[in-house]
């Protein structure tokens, strides 16, 4: 649901962008389907089937609602998570090939279809996806040790904040994106305010439509550290007036959300967690926040107005 939210914004059917991605997507499906059809048209055996189609016409229907969602009302593209359905339709294509293929293989007149519609399906089932999904393989790999198997996100975050944590007051952190995490695992004295405002109250999102969301946050939750995670937060400004300037959240509850800005000195910086080879986690001290200059204000300004505020986030978002 939180993904539905945050789904909204834009104008109205103009993100011809993910329709395009929902293709991409779909061509091996397609393709199979294809094979499909043909040994169904050369077996006939479509017609005693009152199992798989249901379920084929099921996923369909949810992949065509579910694209009508999200190219109606936006401005966002689609995680891979988001094509289960085409990955369960895929399954069920490839369910029906291999069984038409392997039950009936007793008539000479299918032998060349079973084994054209085995061969297909070991393409476009295994090879292609493998070869389409070589460079996330490797960046796995790459990534491997920063992540060891007993150090999930969650855990590697609460660690982290345990820090600052002595038991003498309760600890309130502010994070945009893997906040639920956080704050779904997090001790009882740690308490996690989502600056995305997906589940935050209606005064914040009137702050944030009003452009006064930094200082709601700095007089209502008061928190101690804010914590972010991006490919690269710069160090901008002139020398002896160099600030971080943190834009947050980099994707907010709607599309149309406008982003707040926090500037830090440097001695702000209260931690930096290399996450993967180019993606780093930043603490920053929320009582040394302070007024971003006018020099800086003005530049991340321009790169928001110019809609290239997702450079700021991991690399993987834009």
């Amino acid at each position: 649901m939180l993904g539905l939210a945050k789904a909204i914004g834009a104008p109205l059917f103009s993100n011809w962008d993910l329709a395009a991605q929902y293709f991409q997507e779909s061509r091996a499906l397609l393709l199979l389907a294809l094979v499909l059809f043909a040994v169904e048209h050369k077996t006939k055996l479509y017609r005693r089937d009152a199992f798989l189609y249901p379920l084929m016409a099921s996923f369909t229907l949810a992949i065509l609602i579910q694209l009508s969602y999200y190219f109606s009302f936006s401005g966002w593209g689609a995680w891979g998570w988001y094509f289960y359905s085409n990955a369960f339709l895929f399954a069920l294509v490839v369910a029906r090939i291999v069984y038409i293929s392997l039950h009936h293989a007793d008539a000479a007149a299918f032998r060349w279809a079973r084994v054209s519609a085995l061969l297909a399906t070991l393409i476009f089932a295994i090879i292609l996806p493998t070869y389409s999904h070589a460079p996330d393989i490797s960046k796995i790999t790459t990534d491997a040790s920063f992540h060891p198997t007993n150090q999930t996100f969650n855990k590697r975050s609460i660690r982290d904040v345990q820090t600052w944590l002595d038991g003498s007051r309760p600890l309130t952190i502010a994070m945009g994106d893997r906040s639920g995490g956080l704050g779904y695992w997090s001790p009882d004295d740690v308490r996690v305010f989502q600056t995305e405002g997906l589940v935050a109250n209606i005064d914040y999102l009137r702050a944030r439509q009003a452009q006064v969301g930094e200082q709601w946050i700095i007089d209502n939750v008061a928190p101690d550290l804010m914590m972010v995670d991006r490919g690269h937060v710069p160090l901008m400004g002139t020398e002896g007036r160099q600030q971080y300037v943190v834009a947050e959240p980099i994707q907010g509850f709607a599309t149309s959300a406008n982003v707040m800005v926090f500037c830090f000195p440097p001695t702000g910086l209260a931690r930096r967690i290399m996450d993967s080879p180019d993606g780093v986690r930043l603490v920053f001290d929320m009582h040394a926040e302070e007024d971003c200059s006018a020099e800086n204000q003005d530049a991340i300004r321009r790169v928001i107005d110019e809609g290239r505020i997702r450079q700021y986030s991991l690399p993987e978002e834009y």
